[in-house]
């Protein structure tokens, strides 16, 4: 099984991110503020509705866990935010995942996708996504093909 924990979101702030990561924000509480004014969210945890099911979403929709055999391309599994990233009003987005655990193999992406892409896939693979793959440290942009980017995911 895999777990991924703790989405947030934002711009760093020292002692107050911190505080804000522990509740799965990441936005100052400025920054945040001024965007919900102007009626724009940040995401703040994982959308329980928008899933494969091969996936689990705590009760806090802070922590996502895979229940399958994780051997093969077809059983990949995605889930999203609980809001869109957002595209006006934010010049630089930052978010991150822990990943607890990969698994045996690493078969773990963290990544970005438009609301119409299937979630039985890895991020990347589908057009409008971009992953990257824990099992072999490449980044994915609309193809399945990859290209070398960081370290695999160790835990």
């Amino acid at each position: 099984m895999m777990k991924a924990e703790g989405m947030s979101s934002g711009v760093e702030d020292g002692r107050q991110r911190e505080r804000l990561v522990e509740r799965g924000i990441g936005a100052t509480a400025e920054s945040r503020a001024q965007l919900l004014a102007r009626g724009i969210g940040i995401p703040g945890g994982w959308n329980v509705k928008d899933k494969w099911n091969l996936l689990h979403v705590s009760l806090e929709n802070t922590r996502v866990s895979y229940h399958g055999a994780g051997k093969t391309d077809i059983d990949a599994a995605a889930v999203r935010a609980d809001c869109a990233v957002p595209t006006v009003g934010c010049a630089v987005y930052y978010f991150e995942v822990k990943v607890i655990s990969a698994g045996q193999s690493g078969y773990i992406g963290i990544g970005l996708c438009a609301p119409n892409v299937n979630l039985n896939r890895l991020p990347g693979w589908e057009r409008q996504s971009f992953g990257y793959h824990g099992d072999d440290g490449y980044a994915f942009r609309e193809s399945g093909t990859g290209v070398a980017y960081g370290p695999p995911y160790t835990t």
